[in-house]
């Protein structure tokens, strides 16, 4: 299957070696995905969306391999999921999709360094405290989820440096403070926006 392109494995194990596995695969859906990580011989170089929700992962590699392409990574409802991915070598991840992800205590602090990364959902992760202090110099995450996190307790002052950040949901949450930078651009905001009626 040389020209096999998209492929969805919803709730089904496979049999035989996976050298074999295709591997000019651009998209792969595997919900249900049964295993307790991804086998370090699974070749998913070309991969550019990988949604593996509803996964039995506990973590997602042992020897993270360099997925140079990979864009779009759904682990969401990946319930026994308790060590986040290495994203040191996903260079240009766009979005970052953990929700409902109710076992993973932390976000790695690679995850701050992806240039290219505009959404990061941890919509539901109930044992998240904060997120990695690596994230808060993102210049390009526009939408950060936090929405059901009921320990996350934490916004660094840095979030207001946050240049691209647009969306910011954090209903039921721990959080009882919020950072300074965000009420100064919020008063910032709303100035602009009372000059611009007048």
């Amino acid at each position: 299957m040389q020209r096999l392109r998209l492929l969805q494995l919803n709730y089904v194990q496979l049999t035989g070696v996976h050298q074999c596995f295709p591997k000019e695969l651009r998209w792969l859906c595997w919900h249900g995905f049964l295993l307790r990580f991804i086998p370090k011989d699974f070749s998913l170089q070309n991969l550019v969306a990988l949604d593996l929700m509803y996964s039995n992962l506990c973590q997602v590699w042992k020897d993270p391999p360099l997925l140079e392409k990979l864009k779009f990574l759904d682990l969401s409802n990946s319930h026994y999921l308790t060590l986040s991915p290495d994203f040191s070598k996903l260079p240009n991840l766009k979005q970052l999709m953990l929700k409902g992800c109710v076992s993973l205590p932390e976000v790695q602090e690679s995850n701050g360094h992806l240039g290219r990364l505009s959404v990061v959902d941890l919509e539901d992760c109930k044992l998240l405290k904060d997120l990695p202090t690596s994230l808060y110099k993102s210049k390009s995450t526009e939408v950060i989820v936090l929405f059901g996190c009921s320990r996350f307790e934490n916004l660094a002052e840095d979030l207001g440096e946050m240049v691209s950040l647009t969306t910011l949901l954090a209903d039921t949450t721990a959080i009882r403070k919020v950072p300074f930078t965000i009420v100064r651009l919020m008063v910032q905001f709303l100035m602009a926006f009372g000059a611009y009626l007048i």
